[in-house]
This record gives structure tokens, C-alpha cells and sequence, in this order.
């Protein structure tokens, strides 16, 4: 997850049950984390009252890309849409992020996955892992990885740089 600004929801719109069905697809929804103050989980609408999302299976599993309803996206927070940019058209990025549903989004356990899943359904790239290779470098990033974090991470870092095309 990313780091919560409060201040950034003035810059969406609130997502309510009454209005949740003008959202258009594409949109990023983004509500406060129920489980670290000050961070926030964001989702893809899917433009027919669901959203898309990376969530857990169940308590400890692997994270896969869910479909689900606004209400148990929003887990009694406050849900805000924000227009992002994208290389696709809104309908694309909706039928992006349903296209992965099922799916184990693999990501380096330290880093921002959901974020990380609504930056692919609109731009095809990771920018997260991006900047970090980019700054550090493959080899450095498995070393990193191996070393600090043991072999489950060296594994999730080389998966996830082979999956975004990296190496």
C-alpha cells in the first residue's frame, strides 16, 4: 500500500451507493486501509458496480486480482474515484483489470501491489518495480532481495522483473 494523504481526496470524488453507478470504467476508487493508519487500497471500476482489486484469499495466501461490490470493496470506508492517466480507453482499463480476475497478481512482498495493479490495467507497466530497477539495477535488486529477505524474495524478485519484461 501507499502512503494515505487525506488531503488527496479533495481532488475525487466521493463514491456512494447512490452514485456509484454514474462512475464511469477505468476510474481509480481508493478508500483509507482498515489495517495501517495512514495508507489507502485502490481498485479498478468496472463500470457495472463492481471493482477489481488485489486481495488475499484468505488469511497468509497468495494475492489474487478480485471482483467484487463497491460495499465490500469499501469495508465501511469512505470511497473516493480519481481519473488517472492511461494509454487505454476507460472500457479497455476496466476490461483489463477483469481480465486478471483469478489471477495471483506476483509482486515483492515489500512493495505496493494494488497500486502497482492499477498503474498495469492503464499504462501496461509496473511503475514501482520500474523506478526501482531503474535506480538500482536487476542484479542489485536480487542480491537485495537474497540476501536481506531470503530466497522467497529472491524468487519474487526475479518472477516479477521476468514478468514485466526487466530482464
Amino acid at each position: 500500500m501507499v502512503q494515505h494523504d487525506p488531503n488527496k481526496h479533495r481532488d475525487g470524488i466521493e463514491v456512494t451507493d447512490e452514485n456509484f453507478h454514474n462512475i464511469a470504467p477505468g476510474i481509480m476508487l481508493k478508500r483509507p486501509s482498515i489495517r495501517r493508519t495512514g495508507e489507502f487500497h485502490v481498485g479498478i471500476c468496472t463500470g457495472d458496480g463492481y471493482v477489481c482489486y488485489v486481495g488475499r484469499t484468505h488469511k497468509g495466501a497468495k494475492k489474487i486480482i478480485k471482483r467484487t461490490t463497491l460495499a465490500e470493496f469499501r469495508k465501511g470506508q469512505p470511497v473516493y474515484g480519481f481519473q488517472c492517466e492511461s494509454h487505454f480507453t476507460p472500457k479497455q482499463t476496466a476490461e483489463r483489470a477483469e481480465s486478471c480476475v483469478g489471477k495471483e497478481w506476483i509482486f515483492l512482498h515489500y512493495f505496493d501491489d494494488c497500486m502497482s495493479f492499477v498503474t498495469w490495467c492503464h499504462t501496461s507497466k509496473n511503475k514501482v518495480i520500474g523506478s526501482l530497477v531503474a535506480t538500482v539495477g536487476v542484479t542489485t535488486l536480487a542480491v537485495l532481495a537474497y540476501k536481506g529477505l531470503g530466497l522467497s524474495a529472491y524468487i519474487d524478485a526475479i518472477l516479477l522483473c521476468v514478468k514485466h519484461d526487466l530482464i
